[in-house]
Formats: structure tokens, sequence, C-alpha cells
């Protein structure tokens, strides 16, 4: 009588568990090449790590998380552009796969992102 929830995939608090809030954001901004290959290395590693979990679990998860603390106090941690130029790619991949598990996609998030509610929305969430 629960949903069972199976899977994370939070690129950026993965970024930052590496680099920290201000390198991560500093590193889009004026090094976007290691930027992306950091994404990238994390993306490969998490979307299999899902993957797994989903396959294992053989139907009886419910619910898996692609998620990504986007907004600050009073407004997004980066720009629209900058969100959807990192994570858009990857965060339809991970949808994409999750969903075809049959798993609804969890998006928890902290700080004032209200401004990414349509594309988050627009990319399945």
């Amino acid at each position: 009588d629960f949903a069972i929830e199976g899977g994370y995939i939070s690129l950026t608090y993965f970024y930052e568990m590496l680099r920290g809030t201000e390198n991560m954001l500093v590193d889009m901004a004026i090094n976007p090449e290691l930027a992306e290959y950091i994404l990238r290395r994390l993306q490969k590693f998490a979307h299999e790590h899902t993957r797994r979990t989903l396959e294992a679990a053989d139907g009886k998860i419910d619910i898996s998380q692609v998620t990504d603390d986007l907004g600050s106090q009073s407004s997004l941690l980066m720009s629209m552009e900058m969100i959807q130029h990192f994570l858009e790619e990857s965060y339809q991949e991970n949808i994409s796969m999750i969903k075809q598990y049959g798993a609804h996609v969890f998006h928890h998030d902290d700080g004032a992102m209200t401004a990414a509610l349509p594309w988050l929305s627009g990319l399945g969430i």
C-alpha cells in the first residue's frame, strides 16, 4: 500500500560533493569544458547505477529520482540557459530510462526554482 522509491540521480549534488558549490558554478561559468567532462562522468555512473537498481527490482519500484537543487533563497542558482546546457540531455536520458521500467520520476528541489518548473514538466517530471 506504499510507493517504493529506488534510484537517485542528482548530477549537481554529486558534482558539489567533489568540488563544492562555488567551484561547480565557477567551472560552469568559466571552464565549461571541465564542467561538461565531470557531468558526463557522473551521468555515466549515476545512469547505470539507477538502471541496474530498476532492473534488479523487476518492476517493484514505483518512483525514481532525477533531481538537483536548482534554486537559491531567492532565485535559480544559475540561468535557465545554463541549466538546459548542462543538464537537459542527461535529464532526458534519465527520465526516459526510468519510465521504460514503469516508474514515475520524482524531482526534489530546495529553494526558489519556480522558473524551472515548465522545463521540468516538459521533460516529463
